[in-house]
């Protein structure tokens, strides 16, 4: 996560045509293109690191014996959380096998990734109360399967507009990570199956 940071004054760009997949948007279709300086752009502006990154060549979640700052881990997924955070309940779940986007996965595999998410969502709102949990997908950075859970709160820094990790870091305590990856722990979806695995964070010691 990126640390909260000044923006800097943006630069508009003239009116820009998109191409893709041979489909050339009419000009009324076309829009002024805002870039602010200083704010991390797509990986995919590389393209030979884009394409190591897809392929998992370079990806920095497979290259390591799991991914850092791992509290738990089920048949599909790792859980993270790192100590400072956008917000104080944050968490990611990281698919195990290398997609890009979550219909790769093979049927089983999906619904076990899905299902394992859910189970990580219903514990941070057991744990947090949250007024509502917000879900996001992106990968644009790292292209491999992950899901982003913000538990949101009345009053938070990113009330009336989305969730921008530049504007706010929350640093989480040993003790609060540690009562994370335990509700995590305590977890199990319906059923009764025990899914998700204890691992003790490298800073929740």
């Amino acid at each position: 996560m990126h640390p909260a940071c000044a923006v800097p004054v943006a630069i508009i760009r003239p009116p820009v045509q998109i191409r893709q997949a041979g489909l050339l948007l009419s000009p009324a279709h076309t829009f002024s293109m805002e870039v602010i300086p200083g704010v991390p752009q797509p990986a995919w502006n590389n393209r030979k690191r884009w394409a190591n990154l897809l392929d998992g060549t370079r990806c920095p979640l497979c290259r390591e014996v799991g991914p850092p700052d791992l509290i738990a881990e089920t048949t599909s997924a790792w859980v993270t959380a790192p100590k400072s955070a956008p917000l104080p309940g944050y968490v990611c779940v990281i698919a195990k096998r290398h997609v890009v986007e979550p219909f790769e996965l093979p049927a089983p595999e999906r619904a076990a990734f899905w299902e394992d998410a859910m189970t990580a969502a219903r514990a941070l709102s057991g744990l947090l109360r949250p007024v509502k949990m917000n879900y996001e997908v992106h990968g644009n950075t790292i292209p491999h399967l992950h899901l982003h859970l913000f538990p949101r709160f009345r009053g938070d820094p990113y009330e009336g507009g989305p969730i921008d990790p530049r504007r706010a870091s929350f640093h989480r305590s040993p003790l609060q990570i540690r009562r994370i990856r335990d509700a995590l722990a305590d977890a199990s979806p319906r059923g009764g199956r025990r899914s998700i695995a204890r691992h003790r964070s490298r800073d929740a010691k």
